[in-house]
């Protein structure tokens, strides 16, 4: 359509192109934007989903976080992908460049009639360019219906942000996407739900189809989770299914002797509610849609058991403990990730981005404020947290965390102002300890894919500190939102009188933390060994000032 208008447009001004003509083309060519405006954003969408796949096959399932693609070599069908919306771009942006070369010419129109000679010829070279590249599928026919006039067509930015019964799903939900990412700015970091919410969205444009919002129906939503149910787990790993939609993938792996495991059922329910968050958001206010979040899906019996995460047996907790403690006080990121984490329920994202900064002192007990910013290039930086309700909190420390000498570790790193300081070498920190503690489970064969990981520590800690102050403080320490609305009253944060009960908690049964204890002094010596030789001349002489 695209190259038949640009011919017709080039007919007209050989035959002579009064206004009428111009405002016809700027008219037709206005709709066809809005037309391919969908188009581009459709294979974006196609793109993100590439992206996705290719950064399951590559990042650690137990622990996901945001990968950069460009250190890696992209497959054939993501270069593909991104080839075809760099082409939807440009196609776009021949037709902004014409349709400007025109409104230009209806000027010169207006002003001086014999300028128009002129100006074909630069006309004519546009509209070459413009045919050339937007030799493309066909998009959907323009309407016959044209106004009279131009300026009778709603502003082109308008009609890219409203969303009718009519619009399409892909549309209207880059319009809420492209939304919340403005929402969130610019330096707002890696946003992993935006990343599940587009995800998901490309699962159902693959497996339904982009339909106009008035079409689907809520039995689409039980449609999209049988189909889920069959899809393989960690499909993207297996070259044959490269570049399939998830329906031809069900159907290759059923093909298979044996099959591939199916999806878990907490996976397939995330992805549903996921889509169905931004379905809503998307169909705000727009009448004649359906309401697909009031349908109750059957959980497909072809969906895998989901596998519940435990806590981590107190025999194979000594064994990490006594690794631990055999560390070199210089390997301080693998002595301390560990015991942090299962004596105080922090989680391992909030244990790496700790400062220095963040230890402060309340009524003579030392607690961890994960309420501050941080402190990045001497700026204030928000702290990107799981839960914006919850995590932000005050975090109390145990007795047997101060005696092991953990807090004396933090006092002696206070000019370099990373708590653990290696990993904030690699691009991702979080996603460099995880791999690293996930790495060391392995070899102390203390690990067990999903159900026993370096997460399952928080499980430890919401035992202990439930067991011996009850779930309200358990709910404060670990940074859980409470299960009922009594449980949200009263402060957020613990309050000084729970930061006393914490700072007497006993050492939590079956745990041996003596290897901690009886290393210390050796730590002492190594340290005033490395002083002595000069290797540590930036550490201050309170490091051998032991409580």
């Amino acid at each position: 359509m695209a190259t038949i208008l640009a011919a017709h447009a080039f007919e007209s001004m050989s035959a002579g192109m009064d206004r009428k003509a111009l405002e016809d083309s700027l008219k037709a060519l206005g709709e066809e934007l809005a037309q391919l405006e969908g188009r581009r954003r459709r294979a974006g969408l196609k793109a993100s989903q590439l992206r996705n796949e290719v950064e399951l096959a590559l990042i650690d399932p137990d622990n996901p976080g945001p990968l950069d693609l460009s250190k890696w070599k992209l497959s054939q069908d993501l270069e593909f992908a991104l080839q075809s919306a760099d082409k939807e771009e440009a196609v776009k942006n021949a037709y902004t460049a014409t349709l400007d070369r025109l409104n230009f010419l209806k000027g010169v129109l207006e002003r001086d009639q014999i300028a128009v000679e002129a100006e074909k010829v630069g006309l004519h070279s546009a509209l070459r360019t413009f045919a050339s590249v937007s030799m493309t599928p066909a998009s959907p026919q323009l309407s016959h219906h044209v106004p009279q006039s131009a300026s009778e067509a709603p502003p082109a930015t308008e009609n890219a942000r409203e969303i009718t019964e009519d619009s399409l799903l892909s549309v209207a939900a880059q319009v809420v996407l492209a939304a919340r990412r403005e929402a969130k700015g610019e330096d707002a970091g890696p946003d992993r739900y935006q990343e599940r919410l587009e995800a998901s969205l490309a699962a159902f444009i693959d497996v339904i189809g982009d339909l106009p919002l008035k079409q689907y129906l809520p039995i689409h939503i039980q449609d999209f989770a049988t189909i889920l149910a069959q899809v393989p787990l960690n499909r993207s790993k297996y070259p044959e299914f490269k570049g399939l939609s998830l329906r031809k993938i069900v159907e290759k792996n059923g093909r298979r002797k044996p099959p591939l495991p199916h999806l878990a059922t907490t996976t397939i329910q995330g992805s549903i509610s996921d889509f169905l968050s931004l379905w809503n958001r998307a169909t705000a206010g727009v009448g004649g849609v359906k309401d697909l979040k009031a349908y109750r899906i059957t959980m497909p019996s072809a969906a895998s058991k989901s596998i519940e995460r435990e806590a981590i047996p107190v025999g194979n907790l000594n064994k990490w403990v006594a690794a631990a403690a055999e560390q070199k006080w210089r390997n301080a990121h693998k002595r301390w990730l560990p015991i942090v984490a299962m004596l105080t329920g922090m989680r391992l994202g909030e244990i790496v981005w700790l400062q220095v900064s963040d230890f402060v002192e309340q009524d003579g007990h030392t607690i961890i404020d994960l309420r501050k910013p941080l402190i990045i290039d001497r700026k204030e930086v928000e702290r990107r947290l799981k839960t914006p309700d919850s995590s932000p909190r005050i975090v109390a420390l145990p007795p047997s965390l101060i005696e092991s000498g953990f807090v004396n570790y933090v006092r002696e790193v206070r000019k370099r102002g990373w708590v653990f300081s290696a990993f904030h070498t690699a691009d991702d920190p979080a996603d460099a300890a995880s791999k690293q503690m996930k790495n060391w489970m392995v070899t102390l064969a203390i690990h067990e894919r999903h159900r026993q990981t370096f997460h399952s520590l928080r499980h430890n800690a919401k035992h202990w500190y439930a067991y011996h102050f009850g779930q309200r403080i358990a709910d404060r320490q670990l940074g859980h939102k409470p299960p009922h609305i009594g449980g949200q009253y009263g402060f957020k944060v613990l309050q000084p009188e729970e930061v006393e009960l914490i700072a007497q908690m006993p050492i939590p049964r079956g745990l041996d933390l003596t290897p901690f204890l009886s290393r210390k002094l050796d730590c002492l010596q190594t340290l005033h060994d490395d002083v002595g030789n000069g290797a540590a001349r930036g550490l201050s002489a309170s490091v051998l000032q032991y409580d």
